[in-house]
């Protein structure tokens, strides 16, 4: 349910289930907050106070693999680890323990800069893409503060990982494959596994099985491969050569 804003600063829900609530506010200027929890059905009408926050401004850099800043690169901030959802209810922790973060994005400059504003307090991946690169990631904890500085984000070069889908020897013609993280095997030394993207990406092989990945990060992977033309529908499985 939503309530239009009010000039009075007031606003009045009805017909909200039963349970225990948050209300989510957001106002230009300001980051969403959560008011305190509450539960329906409740003795009397229950009233709530929310005093918005202005949150945080994240600013920092994109660079190239060269270290050189790079323009209109996408910049946004998102959950950790696990897939994102937008939705303003979903940031639910350790059994009904409610938090808002703030999921935005935005493009560098000129120069490779970028900010992000009115960000609430909170732990977030930032991720920097770019058509040209593979994507870069860091997990940056968000504070009271009103301005943060991150690190630079270096986008990588990326490779291209190329294929044939066969079954019993022969080609599978528009084989639907899909790549994505190996769990718990994402360390190539030189990053913590939390800053490894988390990629999922889905191609279809072309007319005679082959297939094609570009710009993608340093790390291993699982494949896998589905024969979408089967009137069963059939999981492939994938080996090397």
């Amino acid at each position: 349910l939503e309530a239009a804003d009010f000039e009075s600063g007031s606003a009045k829900l009805e017909g909200l289930p039963p349970g225990r609530l948050v209300l989510a506010v957001e106002a230009a200027g300001h980051a969403l907050t959560l008011s305190e929890s509450f539960t329906l059905p409740a003795p009397r009408p229950v009233r709530c106070q929310v005093r918005l926050r202005r949150g945080c401004t994240l600013e920092g850099r994109v660079l190239t693999p060269e270290g050189k800043p790079l323009a209109g690169a996408v910049v946004r901030s998102g959950l950790p680890d696990r897939l994102r959802n937008e939705n303003l209810f979903f940031q639910i922790f350790d059994q009904q323990n409610f938090s808002a973060l703030t999921f935005t994005s935005t493009q560098t400059g000129a120069d490779g800069s970028y900010r992000l504003e009115h960000v609430a307090p909170g732990d977030y991946d930032l991720v920097a893409e770019h058509a040209a690169f593979a994507a870069s990631k860091r997990r940056v904890k968000v504070g009271e503060k009103a301005s943060q500085n991150v690190a630079a984000l270096t986008l990588e070069h990326g490779r291209v990982l190329s294929g044939i889908v066969r079954r019993n020897g022969q080609a599978v013609p528009g084989a639907v494959v899909v790549l994505s993280v190996a769990p718990a095997k994402l360390k190539d030394g030189t990053k913590a596994v939390q800053d490894v993207i988390q990629v999922y990406l889905e191609v279809r092989a072309d007319d005679t099985g082959v297939f094609h990945f570009a710009r993608l990060p340093f790390g291993e992977y699982k494949l896998s491969a589905f024969d979408s033309a089967s009137p069963d529908g059939v999981w492939l499985q994938l080996a090397r050569g």
